[in-house]
């Protein structure tokens, strides 16, 4: 139960993130967004990681070593890069409901990473839920809207940063389970934030600071100790111990949270459009997942039934 409550709050944080990453940026530079986020949250991490867990989980392979540092680099340099990209074009609403789609991409990805086998049902259900984003995007054939087509793009990038994000949830089952969670954690974000730096230092001048107000410095602590320390740990240490397919199903509550917080704060107010889209989105692949799991499930009991036959 605990840990249920600890996915829902996870969830209502990263949902809200969406709206606070928008109001970050009528204050500040997109990049510099960026280095303050994730510079406050690895240094956040580190420093509680070399606190509670000590020296002895400084020992690292090589390629895990290596993996950490990609994966970082992915997920919190190239993936929020595409979000914040993608809140120029698109509206919060829409990516809290896009979120839903990581569990399937997590599936498309394990087939190529772990040589899992690809089904028809989660080919058709991506198909589907894709058609949900176009009617969500209130895009129509013959039509010729320069704000529509902004829409669509906005949405297609964030899906694009949805694999980094998909990425980085298989390669934690993987790397936690010789390594501290928190330690992992704290590395990868290190290494997000150290990229963003050099890439981004030509926005730390005084003159984007001084225009940072208390609604800039808020979303940004926001994000930084809520969505980035406090959500991504959580969620690291809860992929050592548990499923990521089964994990990934919290996900479904972030088009919920999401359109409340945008609606109360950004006065974001959903069309028809993308209410109808935003449930053939959700209804399709939360079957596809339900599916999923059944078949999972089905799966261990005969692997039992079988053990004890044997």
């Amino acid at each position: 139960m605990k840990y249920l409550i600890l996915l829902t709050l996870m969830q209502f944080f990263w949902a809200s993130s969406y709206t606070a990453m928008k109001l970050a940026m009528t204050e500040m530079p997109m990049g510099l967004v960026m280095i303050l986020r994730y510079g406050i949250a690895g240094i956040i991490l580190l420093v509680t990681s070399c606190i509670v867990t000590g020296r002895r989980s400084w020992r690292i392979s090589t390629q895990d070593f290596m993996i950490m540092l990609l994966v970082g680099v992915l997920n919190f340099t190239l993936s929020p890069f595409l979000q914040l990209m993608s809140l120029k074009l698109t509206y919060a609403t829409d990516t809290s409901v896009l979120v839903a789609f990581e569990p399937m991409i997590t599936a498309l990805l394990a087939v190529f990473i772990l040589k899992e086998r690809f089904s028809k049902r989660t080919l058709l259900s991506f198909i589907v839920a894709t058609i949900g984003v176009l009617i969500m995007s209130d895009i129509k054939p013959g039509q010729d809207n320069v704000g529509l087509t902004s829409r669509l793009m906005g949405n297609f990038l964030f899906l694009a940063s949805v694999f980094c994000e998909a990425l980085y949830s298989i390669t934690s089952r993987y790397t936690t389970q010789r390594t501290s969670p928190l330690r992992v954690i704290a590395l990868m974000t290190i290494a997000g934030a150290v990229t963003n730096t050099i890439i981004y230092s030509s926005t730390l001048t005084a003159e984007n600071f001084s225009r940072i107000g208390s609604i800039g410095w808020g979303s940004i602590l926001f994000l930084a100790i809520c969505c980035s320390v406090l959500g991504y740990g959580a969620w690291t240490f809860l992929a050592k111990i548990t499923p990521v397919n089964r994990l990934t199903l919290s996900l479904f509550l972030q088009p919920l949270f999401g359109s409340i917080v945008a609606y109360f704060t950004l006065n974001e107010i959903p069309t028809k459009h993308t209410f109808i889209g935003a449930c053939i989105v959700i209804s399709s692949l939360l079957f596809w997942v339900v599916t999923h799991l059944n078949k999972l499930m089905q799966g261990h009991i005969q692997e039992r039934r079988r053990a004890r036959g044997a």
